[in-house]
């Protein structure tokens, strides 16, 4: 089957930039963004202005780096990607020399590559995750934590552009997630979602609806029916049957989507007029609605 790059639904990638180049972090380990915020650039507050925000009390450099991680985190959300890189290195320094190939260490290392690849600097981002990789080859047992690093990874080799990699990342991630007994389904999502997303820009559409189906399950179960877990897998398994034929699916995901979109944001915010924008086309080629109306959807 030819590959079909996922950029061809562009009316949904442009105003949706995180849903179908997904990632739902769902640890509590070290935060990084929801797929449903917003990353445009904002203004670039300086790290040393940001990390006057440590309490003057915290003496213990632990948890001083702790701090910064989560500042950094904090920048990413909102689209300040070199400020968190500031702070995410500031972090490092506050960890000391002692800890330098510790799992704390790798898990800011971690963050840093995907501001880094937010950023477009695919170098940056890969050395960082190199040392990742070193850090995790000498580290025994803590699997769960590998694998979140293992799915971030992917998230970054998604976001500069090799699904191929990416997909073997996020398998990584999920063999490691399936040998956790405690909140395995819970700790599976994140993972199945991305592989489902690598799969759809590989072209593997029917391994990646697969894997969607059971991330939507999943988000239902234990998030409900609307939820932005559940709004990502539903907004890439439209596309998914959109390029399978299967278009009354991808139709009824749609409007699933649009209705949990509106419950989440609000029916006139831009990431539900822009999936009631989003037009299907029928099987004679026209799209949905185009015989019956000639208003043009909302932008």
């Amino acid at each position: 089957m030819q590959r079909t790059q996922v950029t061809d639904h562009p009316n949904c990638l442009k105003s949706l930039p995180g849903l179908l180049i997904v990632g739902l972090s769902l640890s509590l380990l070290f935060p990084t963004p929801s797929p449903a915020q917003e990353t445009q650039s904002k203004s670039q507050p300086t790290a040393q202005y940001e990390l006057s925000k440590v309490p003057a009390q915290v003496s213990d450099r632990q948890e001083k780096a702790e701090i910064c991680n989560r500042l950094g985190a904090d920048h990413h959300q909102k689209g300040e990607h070199k400020a968190a890189i500031d702070c995410f290195r500031q972090a490092r320094r506050e960890l000391g020399i002692e800890y330098r190939n510790s799992l704390k260490a790798a898990k800011i290392l971690t963050n840093e590559a995907l501001a880094q690849a937010a950023l477009g600097q695919g170098q940056q981002a890969r050395e960082c995750l190199e040392e990742v990789t070193q850090i995790m080859s000498a580290t025994r047992g803590q699997d769960f934590e590998k694998s979140i690093m293992l799915n971030a990874a992917g998230k970054v080799e998604l976001t500069l552009g090799d699904p191929l990699k990416a997909e073997v990342l996020f398998s990584q991630a999920l063999a490691l997630r399936a040998k956790e007994p405690e909140a395995r389904d819970k700790n599976a999502f994140s993972p199945l979602l991305n592989l489902g997303a690598a799969q759809l820009a590989l072209g593997e559409f029917e391994k990646s609806r697969s894997n969607l189906v059971q991330a939507l399950n999943l988000a239902r179960k234990i998030w409900g029916t609307s939820s932005e877990q559940a709004l990502a897998a539903l907004i890439s398994l439209v596309t998914v049957d959109q390029e399978l034929g299967e278009l009354q699916n991808a139709r009824n995901e749609l409007a699933e989507a649009t209705e949990v979109a509106g419950q989440l944001f609000g029916p006139f915010h831009e990431k539900t007029q822009v999936l009631k924008a989003w037009q299907i086309p029928n099987n004679t080629g026209k799209t949905l609605g185009e015989e019956r109306s000639t208003i043009k959807p909302p932008r």
